[in-house]
Parts: structure tokens; C-alpha cells; sequence
């Protein structure tokens, strides 16, 4: 058995149990509780050591609904079977949608969708936030028609680095990390310029930073780039995501009218690389692709 917290639109985060299947029954998704985390409760992430610790990107308005140009907050809580204790909370810019802890658990970073902005929350020995002694808040230029809109945060260990994806200017940030504590900072250290019909939505970096995959929500495409150390990028393939008979028009890279891919993942330690799409035309369910690295 698996228990898993499930984010949501409500004013709860859902504490789940998942049993897979046997040979005698089916898999099984039992609720155990609620906990009142607060409306818009969109992503949750861990923290590595302190595993009684979670962050949370609140960005719904608090009648449920999701609407750009709302001020989200970023919470801190402590989970455990006695339930949700808050611990700390920020103010964050418009629709935040992403956090991840990064830089060995030195930060938070926070993604914020319709404000096309970034923030680096310090963190504390314990997981706590602490407060910073310069902006760590950043606001990306418009590079081309569409306005900037970050859209996830990924920590890159092996360059010292969070790769923050810009969904607007079709590019992935490069931000370098520095510092630590209170002092802790970042800085545009380049950019990686990723699209397939469509903008990336999300990525996921091999450890040793040499190989990108990008899901490409409008394409509902996920493409593979193999990154040389000089810093030279070689798209090595391109794959469909949808199941049959639902195509994707590869000549274009573009998808079917109204579907989406949603979410990528990379689980360990079995390399396999999924692929989520949603709203597909005439399905009653969502999907999933998976991927053998």
C-alpha cells in the first residue's frame, strides 16, 4: 500500500491510500481524510530530509476558481497522522503553480503562471522559511509576442543550478544558484530554447544534466534533447503521447483540438518516463504514456 496526497481546486488536500492489484483483485484508491490546507492547494512537493515537511503553491482565489491576476501564498506545512500544522506562510504574485526545493534544501523555488515571474524562498536547517536580505523575486522579459508565464521549477543538482520553464517565451531559464541562508540568491545563467509546435509545460533532466525531455502540452508531444557539455543541443526524437486512434499531426507537431498533455514524470528506480494527457475528445478518461529510457 501507497499513500499519496492529492492536490486540488477544493479547500482540501486529499490523504489517499493506493493498493495496487493482485492476481485476486483489483486495484483499490481509498480516501483515509481531508486535510484543510486551503483552497487552491494545486502542487505539493517534499522535502528531502525533513520528509514531515511539505510546501504548497496555493493559487485559487478562495471560492475555488482559478483566475489570473489573483495573489496565490506559499505555505509550509508539517503532515503527519495527527493531521496539518502550518507552519509558515508567504505572499506570492499571481497564480503560483510550481514549487520545488532546490540547491540541497539551501531554497524554495516558487513558480508564479500569470505574473511570468520567480522567487527563491530561503530555507532553514529545519525546512522553515526564513526570511531574505536580497530579492530573490525576478520578472522575465517578453522575448517574443506572448507574455512570459513560468509554469515549473526543477532543481539541477549537478550544475548548481534551477531550470525555471517559461511557457510564454518557449525557453527554459537557467538560474544559478548562490548562497546560502538568508544570503541566498539567484542569477540568469542562460537559457535553453525548447519547443515543439508547442511550448514545453513541464521538463525532466537526467542527473548528470545531459539529456532534456519536455512535455509539450499543446502538441501532446514529448521531445528528447541531448545536451553536449559544449553547450550544443541535438533534438534526438520526438513522440506521440496519445493513445490510439487519437494522432497527432508529427509534419506540424500539432495535436488534436482542445486535448492537452499535462504532466511528465520520471520515476525511479525503474527509468520510466510518463506522460499524461488530458481532456481528449470523446474519452471519458484521461491518459498515460509510458516511456523506457
Amino acid at each position: 500500500m501507497t499513500r499519496l496526497l492529492l492536490g486540488s481546486y477544493t479547500p482540501v488536500v486529499y490523504d489517499v491510500e493506493f493498493t495496487p492489484p493482485t492476481k485476486s483483485s483489483p486495484p483499490r484508491l481509498e480516501k483515509v481524510r481531508d486535510l484543510p490546507i486551503g483552497w487552491g492547494a494545486s502542487w505539493l512537493t517534499r522535502h528531502p530530509t525533513h520528509r514531515d515537511v511539505w510546501y504548497v503553491a496555493l493559487e485559487a482565489d478562495d471560492d475555488g476558481g482559478v483566475k489570473l491576476g489573483v495573489e496565490g501564498h506559499i505555505a509550509a506545512y508539517r503532515i503527519t497522522e495527527s493531521g496539518a500544522e502550518l507552519l509558515s506562510q508567504v505572499s506570492a504574485v499571481d497564480n503560483p503553480c510550481h514549487v520545488e526545493v532546490v540547491g540541497g534544501g539551501r531554497g524554495l523555488a516558487v513558480a508564479n503562471y500569470s505574473a511570468g515571474t520567480a522567487m527563491l524562498i530561503p530555507l532553514d536547517a529545519d525546512g522553515l522559511f526564513i526570511a531574505p536580505k536580497k530579492t530573490t523575486f525576478l520578472k522575465y522579459e517578453q522575448l517574443g509576442k506572448n507574455p512570459p508565464r513560468c509554469h515549473q521549477c526543477v532543481d539541477m543538482p549537478a550544475t548548481g543550478e534551477c531550470w525555471v520553464v517559461d511557457c510564454g517565451n518557449w525557453c527554459v531559464w537557467r538560474m544559478a544558484l548562490i548562497g546560502s541562508g538568508s544570503d541566498i540568491s539567484w542569477e540568469i545563467a542562460g537559457k535553453e530554447d525548447v519547443s515543439a509546435g508547442y511550448a514545453a509545460r513541464q521538463i525532466v533532466v537526467s542527473p548528470d544534466a545531459r539529456h532534456l525531455y519536455s512535455l509539450h502540452a499543446g502538441s501532446c508531444l514529448v521531445s528528447h534533447h541531448d545536451l553536449a557539455p559544449q553547450g550544443d543541443k541535438r533534438l534526438v526524437s520526438m513522440q506521440n503521447m496519445l493513445p490510439p486512434p487519437h494522432v497527432v499531426d508529427m509534419a506540424n507537431r500539432k495535436g488534436p483540438p482542445f486535448t492537452s498533455g499535462a504532466a511528465l514524470t520520471l520515476h525511479h528506480p525503474s527509468s520510466t518516463l510518463t506522460a499524461s494527457s488530458r481532456l481528449i475528445q470523446g474519452e471519458k478518461v484521461d491518459s498515460i504514456a509510458c516511456f523506457k529510457l
